[in-house]
């Protein structure tokens, strides 16, 4: 499912991938400035949206997730 390529070990032994965005809100960040008009997400039947559109869409379904929502980028 998932490459080897680019993954190192910690110190204390867990594995990650090297050079990966810090957050969820900064990879969706980084694919809106790259791919704005691009489609992102679709689902059979029904909506399909740019990342454009869901970068617009995304914070107040985090409001009605988490109650409130504070920008990381």
């Amino acid at each position: 499912m998932f490459g080897s390529d680019g993954l190192v070990r910690a110190a204390d032994g867990t594995m990650s991938y090297h050079d990966q965005p810090e957050n969820l809100v900064r990879m969706l960040s980084n694919a809106v400035a790259g791919n704005g008009r691009r489609e992102a997400v679709a689902e059979v039947g029904g909506p399909r949206l740019t990342y454009d559109e869901l970068w617009t869409a995304a914070p107040p379904v985090g409001r009605r997730v988490f109650g409130s929502v504070t920008a990381a980028c």
